[in-house]
């Protein structure tokens, strides 16, 4: 009989017996058949025909890695700014200015502070300092091909032409070694210190060609304004890029030159009896590689 649920329940019949339809089980169900995309999994996913899809993948795709390796991803921090800001306005009323030169789109500082020197920054240590990390700063590994010394600026060297490979140490005091030297200065053959350049003065006959000298001092002392500190106790030395630095070429470069400036320790320059003189680097793309590591 049937009871609920569907349910075929079988029960002896008036005879005793088994009714005919209890002796007969019902037939199993058929087995599931495999779905295509289960079929097609199987084969494609097999030796040799996985190799197959493999070597035919890294085909298709063999044009794009070469842009794939060569890419570098870059952060612009005007997209934090809203339309219409005052610096965004100001951005590109010096770029229409300026259209047509030699882009500046980067700047890194390295700020040097003398710690025990009574003369501060006027000193033979300070100087020296300055100039070693510029001379550094030519020699990292990342600026190879990226950096020449006319991008960098100081008051303690100099650049000879605007693509130069090498920077001219400027000396704060003038030391002659010899009578040939001292000869050599007087007939106009000497790099002039800085103390002659800022203050106009010398212990010593030098030539300069009439006229040459006032503009070099007149120059010299806008420079001094801009990189040393008021009471003298501070410098900058200026890297400006015509390239975003704010990339992974440029955090590069960054990191490299912590590390330079990490090696010279204290006494980075030495010399002139003024202790320590210690280096820091100071820029925007600086802070943008600690927010990305950071992050």
């Amino acid at each position: 009989e049937e009871v609920s649920g569907g349910a075929l329940c079988c029960t002896a019949g008036d005879d005793g017996g088994r009714p005919p339809a209890c002796d007969s089980s019902p037939s199993p169900p058929s087995a599931a058949r495999p779905s295509n995309w289960l079929l097609w999994a199987n084969v494609v996913t097999r030796f040799p025909l996985n190799l197959v899809v493999l070597l035919c993948a890294a085909a298709a795709f063999a044009a794009t890695i070469p842009e794939l390796m060569s890419y570098i991803p870059c952060v612009d921090d005007s997209l934090g700014l809203p339309p219409g800001a005052r610096a965004l306005r100001a951005r590109e009323k010096v770029r229409s200015d300026f259209a047509g030169r030699v882009p500046g789109r980067s700047q890194v500082y390295v700020l040097l502070e003398s710690l025990e020197c009574a003369d501060g920054m006027k000193s033979v240590g300070a100087f020296n300092s300055s100039c070693r990390i510029a001379h550094g700063l030519l020699n990292l590994d990342g600026a190879s091909g990226w950096l020449h010394a006319s991008d960098l600026l100081g008051v303690a060297f100099y650049a000879a032409a605007p693509n130069a490979s090498q920077l001219t140490c400027i000396p704060w005091r003038t030391h002659f070694d010899s009578y040939e030297e001292a000869g050599s200065a007087m007939a106009g053959n000497f790099t002039p210190s800085g103390h002659l350049l800022l203050t106009g003065t010398t212990r010593f006959i030098t030539y300069f060609p009439l006229g040459v000298f006032a503009q070099y001092h007149e120059l010299y002392q806008q420079l001094w304004s801009q990189l040393v500190s008021a009471d003298g106790k501070a410098m900058l030395l200026v890297l400006q890029l015509p390239w975003n630095m704010i990339s992974w070429r440029g955090f590069k470069l960054i990191q490299e030159l912590r590390a330079l400036l990490d090696g010279l320790g204290g006494a980075a320059g030495g010399g002139g009896g003024c202790g320590e003189v210690v280096a820091w680097e100071v820029s925007a793309p600086g802070v943008w590689l600690d927010y990305v590591t950071a992050s």
